[in-house]
């Protein structure tokens, strides 16, 4: 018994410890508007969002080997293949400052990935028909990805304000996680630089 009051005391007197009313007000706090965030939006929904945030230096999205390898395999040239990973630190960039923080963030992300790859497969299929029998279509994938891969063309609305560069970011994010290839798929975790 003396040892549970004791410990209770500890737990009392400790300093971290954070009451629930303070728990309260700190989340609370997370989620009101303030004039940034309302200048913000204001800014967002009355002129076309860039493509990186303005006024900070871009961010370069962690990886990217994956992706550079399958852009090679593919032989979409190097200037497009550099482009590639802007547009995918773009979005790794506009993910990381305009998500919400909440638990929908991940069914978001989902949904926003499944209707990036319908398309990406969608460009394969026709980059592939159109190659003629046994040569590489990751150009033409490129090209028909750059065409057809745009906001409007969703089938789910985005959970925030992108455009059609961020959308290509995150498809080219989603290569380098192996959702998809611009060749026959292959092992990117083997293949040499």
């Amino acid at each position: 018994m003396e040892s549970d009051r004791g410990q209770l005391a500890a737990y009392i007197a400790d300093p971290s410890r954070v009451r629930y009313s303070t728990q309260m007000q700190q989340r609370i706090s997370r989620r009101r508007l303030t004039r940034e965030i309302v200048r913000r939006e204001f800014v967002f929904t009355s002129v076309q969002l860039p493509t990186f945030p303005l006024g900070r230096a871009p961010v370069v999205a962690p990886g990217g080997v994956k992706l550079n390898r399958k852009l090679r395999r593919g032989l979409v040239p190097s200037d497009e293949a550099a482009f590639a990973e802007r547009l995918r630190s773009a979005w790794y960039t506009t993910w990381s400052e305009r998500r919400s923080g909440l638990a929908g963030d991940d069914t978001d992300l989902l949904n926003l990935s499944m209707d990036v790859l319908e398309t990406a497969f969608e460009c394969r299929r026709h980059a592939r028909a159109a190659a003629a029998d046994g040569s590489a279509f990751g150009v033409k994938m490129n090209d028909l990805l750059a065409e057809r891969l745009k906001v409007d063309a969703l089938s789910t609305p985005p959970p925030f304000l992108l455009n059609n560069m961020h959308v290509r970011g995150l498809a080219y994010q989603l290569c380098d996680e192996c959702h998809f290839y611009f060749s026959e798929p292959f092992d990117a975790d083997e293949e040499a630089l």
